[in-house]
């Protein structure tokens, strides 16, 4: 940073001081030097970032890139950042990184845990990192550097993927951690490996979203914030092919994607907070579980109603086929005395 503000004199002295600002002002990317970073800020004693309401991430997707000598697939950015001292964050507090997921991987058609892992390193101490796979549980502690209170503060520290890791997306959820603020809520963080620039563009875009629903999955199918029987028989439209219903984008509508839809169930009442990144919403009542473990654990349920009504509801497993469920699923009989 010293570096970059000293080259400030010399630049504004020989452009001019107003052609200079607008370079600076107009030019994020220019100001920042490693493009768009994550930024800290503090609201009423906890930490936010760049995540816009519906979860995708506003800073840069970092950039990993193979070398030779030594051999390793690495990337600094993006870097985490307090950009203005007016953004509520006291100098002097310590920021922290913790990893609340695993390891995801898009390959430009579908998400997958990934087979590769991706190690991130303190840019303070360089014996402190992380190492995150497809199956590693939450990481919480690792400290990232101390703020310091000046202009355009950030940060940066080393990512590294694990040699022979294919090209791709790789993504996690992480939160911010800061010394006498609350934590912020889990955001995405994306890296991208692409020796050949496949995944620019809108396929990056795609790729980011995927991850997104991977780790932050709305239920809410047909968009009237509701996540009830409408969205449910999306789902079932669907069965065993590919499209709306498959919320965990597995490639594959079946029984994980209806355990999606009763974990968020609502009904008629939904509390949408999606500017955090995730769905706070109530359980499916009674009703709901039942259906749910009609669905994934195939029983028969006998409810008697009086000595002269019976009514039985046959259920099978969730892994038939839609023509199988239509003859065979629900059966209803009201026998009389």
């Amino acid at each position: 940073m010293k570096r970059r503000y000293s080259s400030l004199v010399l630049a504004g002295s020989s452009l001019g001081w107003g052609t200079l600002f607008v370079l600076l002002v107009g030019s994020d990317r220019c100001a920042w030097g490693h493009g768009d970073p994550i930024r800290v800020r503090a609201e009423s004693g906890k930490l936010a970032v760049n995540v816009a309401s519906d979860g995708t991430p506003q800073f840069e997707t970092g950039r990993l890139i193979r070398t030779v000598d030594p051999e390793t697939i690495s990337g600094e950015s993006p870097g985490i950042s307090v950009r203005f001292p007016t953004h509520g964050v006291a100098s002097g507090t310590v920021l922290g990184l913790d990893v609340t997921s695993s390891l995801r991987y898009w390959n430009g058609t579908a998400v997958s845990p990934s087979l590769s892992s991706l190690e991130i390193y303190s840019p303070t101490t360089a014996a402190s990192f992380y190492t995150v796979t497809d199956v590693s549980a939450e990481q919480r502690g690792l400290v990232w550097d101390q703020y310091n209170g000046s202009l355009g503060w950030h940060s940066h520290g080393t990512f590294v993927l694990e040699n022979g890791a294919a090209p791709g997306l790789y993504g996690l959820t992480a939160e911010i951690t800061g010394t006498g603020y609350a934590t912020t809520n889990p955001f995405l963080w994306v890296w991208r490996y692409d020796p050949s620039n496949v995944f620019v563009g809108q396929s990056l875009v795609d790729g980011v979203a995927a991850l997104r629903r991977s780790f932050f999955p709305s239920a809410d199918l047909n968009g009237d914030s509701r996540v009830d029987g409408v969205d449910l028989g999306i789902v079932y439209g669907h069965w065993n092919g590919a499209g709306a219903g498959d919320l965990t984008l597995g490639g594959l509508v079946d029984g994980a994607d209806v355990a999606v839809v009763f974990g968020l169930w609502t009904g008629d009442d939904v509390t949408d907070s999606r500017s955090t990144g995730t769905l706070a919403l109530p359980e499916p009542g009674l009703n709901g579980w039942i259906l749910m473990v009609v669905a994934l654990v195939g029983i028969e349920l006998r409810v008697w109603h009086g000595p002269e009504h019976h009514v039985t509801i046959a259920a099978r497993s969730v892994r038939m086929t839609p023509t199988e469920t239509s003859s065979h699923d629900r059966t209803f009989r009201n026998r009389h005395a």
